[in-house]
């Protein structure tokens, strides 16, 4: 889930994840990636400026969980919650997005 100037947008248990050695560079650097298009694109108002950029980075995040999900194996439990789904105002469901 993307998070306001998080440089990793990871949560564990206890809050967000605080050691990004724990994930090999290319990823990080996808990670990374992400996070800054959320940053420099999502507005807290009014959301996304259109809707390709909405599924864009949405279908961005599913593949991330993917890449996650297979890195961290099948003993840690890895979900991704989309939850800035407006454009240009308005809520915008899921099933608009894409395949999920």
């Amino acid at each position: 889930m993307a998070d306001y100037a998080a440089a990793i947008p990871l949560w564990v248990s206890d809050g967000m994840l605080s050691d990004e050695s724990i994930l090999p560079p290319k990823l990080r650097a996808e990670l990374h990636s992400w996070s800054d298009i959320f940053d420099e694109h999502f507005d807290p108002e009014t959301g996304w400026p259109s809707l390709e950029m909405c599924q864009a980075q949405y279908a961005e995040g599913l593949r991330l969980l993917d890449v996650l999900s297979d890195h961290f194996g099948p003993e840690v439990d890895v979900t991704y919650d989309f939850w800035e789904c407006c454009v240009r105002g308005e809520d915008i469901p899921l099933s608009r997005l894409g395949p999920a």
